[in-house]
C-alpha cells in the first residue's frame, strides 16, 4: 500500500484519501502491473522522484529501479521516454477510447 511510508505531519487526510483514489484508478489503467509496480507507478505520475519513492515505500533504489524497468518492460515503453509522461500517454489514451464507467 502506498500509505505504508512514515507520514509526516503536515500530509492531511484529503491527501491520504487522493492516494488511495489514484491507485484504484492505475490498478484499472494498468491490471498487468502488480500491486507493488502499481504503486511505484501511482508515485511516478504522481512526480516523485526516485529517493522520494524509496523513502515513501521503505524500498532500496535498487529494488524501486528494478520495479521501474518491470513497469517499462510489461507496458513496453522504451527507455529513451521518460516513463511518467508514457504512463499519462497510456491513460488519456485509455480514457479517450475506453472511458472508465462511473
Amino acid at each position: 500500500e502506498i500509505e505504508r511510508g512514515d507520514w509526516s505531519s503536515d500530509v492531511c487526510s484529503s491527501d491520504l484519501e487522493q492516494t488511495r483514489i489514484d491507485y484504484q484508478n492505475i490498478k484499472s489503467f494498468f491490471p498487468e502491473l502488480s500491486p507493488s509496480e502499481q504503486e511505484i507507478a501511482t508515485l511516478i505520475l504522481k512526480g516523485y522522484q526516485l529517493k522520494e519513492i524509496c523513502s515513501l515505500t521503505d524500498k532500496k533504489e535498487s529494488n524501486v529501479n528494478c520495479q521501474r524497468s518491470n513497469i517499462r518492460r510489461k507496458l513496453q515503453i522504451p527507455p529513451e521516454k521518460k516513463l511518467r509522461h508514457a504512463l499519462l500517454q497510456t491513460i488519456t489514451q485509455k480514457t479517450i477510447f475506453h472511458p472508465q464507467s462511473s
